[in-house]
């Protein structure tokens, strides 16, 4: 199993004829319009790969399996993907 890392799609971007720095800044303003707009609860809809929303997890009561006392979680976000049908449909594609 390997990793894809943001220089893997920089170098992607730079088959398409665009040089060395403008394709890792291109690459990185993509990243950054996705964070900020996750930053201000925006949904990101990308088509036929999927979909990022912050979604608020509730404070709950939890237990440290460890010695069993009861542990205050408290309400936090977090960032939730959604495959889309497209890519589902490929990964089930593959042997």
């Amino acid at each position: 199993m390997s990793t894809i890392a943001k220089v893997d799609l920089a170098k992607k971007v730079e088959q398409l004829g665009i040089i060395g720095k403008t394709a890792n800044i291109a690459v990185q303003k993509i990243i950054d319009t996705i964070v900020n707009a996750l930053k201000q609860s925006e949904k990101v809809y990308i088509v036929g790969f999927g979909s990022f929303n912050v979604k608020i997890k509730r404070a709950r009561i939890a237990r440290n399996p460890k010695t069993g006392t009861r542990v205050d979680v408290p309400e936090r976000k977090t960032v939730f993907f959604k495959a889309s049908k497209e890519l589902k449909s490929d990964i089930r594609s593959i042997g």
